[in-house]
């Protein structure tokens, strides 16, 4: 994969918050970086995300790692969303 899983609730205010600020960073980047999965208009992303193991959003995996809600600081996304950028 060569951008981002970003797993997210429409009921999320959290998700909302990391979105945005992805989308900030980004610009105009944040489409071909950024692949927003609704859990809740799409069983596959409910069950992809179960998979994993997480009950909650939003959860963001690049490259194989994993960063859940707890972990998703401001810190955390600027450093994921300047790799991102600059694979773009």
């Amino acid at each position: 994969m060569n951008g981002a899983e970003l797993f997210v609730s429409s009921e999320c205010g959290f998700c909302k918050k990391v979105v945005e600020e992805m989308k900030v960073i980004l610009g105009e980047k944040f489409s071909q970086a950024i692949l927003l999965k609704n859990v809740d208009s799409e069983v596959e992303f409910q069950r992809e995300l179960l998979k994993m193991n997480y009950l909650s959003t939003p959860v963001l995996r690049v490259e194989g790692r994993t960063w859940a809600v707890g972990q998703l600081n401001n810190e955390t996304i600027r450093q994921v969303c300047t790799n991102l950028s600059a694979k773009f």
